[in-house]
C-alpha cells in the first residue's frame, strides 16, 4: 500500500526537521499533501518547506516552537487556525532521548521528557481530534516505542512515557473510531537518526543485520499502518521476537544485565 495521493489536504508532523519527522514530512509532500511543520529549530524549518515547496508544489507551512513548554499544544493549534489549515493528519513524532541514572537527573530533564512526550501529544489529539470527529475523518499517528514494554535502569523514564503514548492512543482510537477518526501507535526499535552515538560502522551492520531501521523505512511503515487503520504497529520481526523474549526473563534478571550495560559504557 502506498500513501493515498492528495493536493488538497494537509498533514501536520511535530519534529519536522531532523530524523524520522524529516522523512514523514518528505513522504507525505511527496504524496501531495499541504504540510504544517512543527519544530524548534528555525532555520533547518525554513529550509526543508523551501525545498518542499520547489520540490513537490505543495504549501508548507511552518511553527517554530518549543513543544516542551505549557501552553505549545494550544499555539500550535491556534497558529493553524489562523493559516486556515485544518490536518487529516498529525503525526505526533517530536521526542528526545538520552540515558542517565534516576538520582542524577535534573528536573529540569525530567519536565522536558514529561512534557514532550506526554502532555503535548495529549493536547494535539485532543484539539485536532475534536476538529477531526466533527469532519467525520482523519488520522492520528503517535509515536511509541518497544521500550514501552522493557523499563530499564537509565531509560526509566524514556521507556515509562513511550508506554503512556501506546496506552493513550489505543484509548483515544476507541474514543475517536465512531466519528472516523483512525488512531495508530508506531513502536519502533533502533532508528539510525545519530542518537546513540555509536560507530558508524557499528549502526551500518544494525541496519544491515534488521536491528536497526532507517527513518525513512520507518516512516513508510508507520504511514502504510496509519492510512490502513491499525491501532498499532511493531516494525520488524527481531522487535516483536524480542517483546516477546523480554516478557519471559525475570524482571530482576533483565535490570541486572541491563544495568551491567549501562555501566560498561
Amino acid at each position: 500500500m502506498t500513501i493515498p495521493t492528495q493536493h488538497s489536504k494537509t498533514a501536520l508532523v511535530t519534529g519536522a526537521t531532523g530524523g524520522i519527522g524529516w522523512a514523514f514530512s518528505r513522504q507525505l509532500a511527496a504524496a501531495g499533501y499541504n504540510l504544517v511543520a512543527v519544530s524548534n529549530q528555525y532555520d533547518a524549518l525554513e529550509s526543508m518547506a523551501d525545498n518542499f515547496r520547489n520540490r513537490y508544489g505543495v504549501d508548507v507551512q511552518t511553527i517554530c516552537i518549543d513543544l516542551a513548554t505549557q501552553g505549545a499544544a494550544q499555539e500550535v493549534f491556534a497558529r493553524c487556525e489562523e493559516l486556515g489549515m485544518e490536518p487529516e493528519v498529525l503525526i505526533n513524532n517530536a521526542g528526545i532521548f538520552f540515558f542517565e541514572q534516576f538520582q542524577s537527573l535534573p528536573m529540569r530533564r525530567i519536565n522536558t521528557m514529561m512534557e514532550l512526550h506526554m502532555n503535548t501529544p495529549t493536547r494535539l489529539c485532543r484539539l485536532f481530534g475534536e476538529q477531526m470527529a466533527q469532519k467525520g475523518r482523519g488520522y492520528i499517528l503517535n509515536i511509541s516505542s518497544i521500550c514501552a514494554w522493557m523499563p530499564n535502569p537509565g531509560l526509566h523514564l524514556y521507556a515509562a512515557t513511550k508506554e503512556y503514548v501506546r496506552s493513550m492512543s489505543e484509548g483515544v482510537r476507541y474514543d475517536l473510531m465512531p466519528y472516523g477518526v483512525k488512531v495508530t501507535a508506531l513502536c519502533p526499535g533502533g532508528v539510525d537518526t545519530g542518537l546513540y552515538n555509536f560507530p558508524e560502522k557499528l549502526v551500518r551492520g544494525l541496519v544491515r543485520w534488521g536491528i536497526f531501521t532507517t527513518p525513512e523505512k520507518l516512516a513508510r511503515r508507520g504511514l502504510k499502518a496509519m492510512f490502513k487503520g491499525r491501532k498499532r504497529v511493531i516494525p520488524g520481526v527481531l522487535n516483536r521476537l524480542f517483546i516477546l523474549l523480554v516478557s519471559l526473563v525475570p524482571t530482576k534478571m533483565r535490570l541486572r544485565i541491563v544495568s551491567r550495560i549501562y555501566k560498561c559504557n
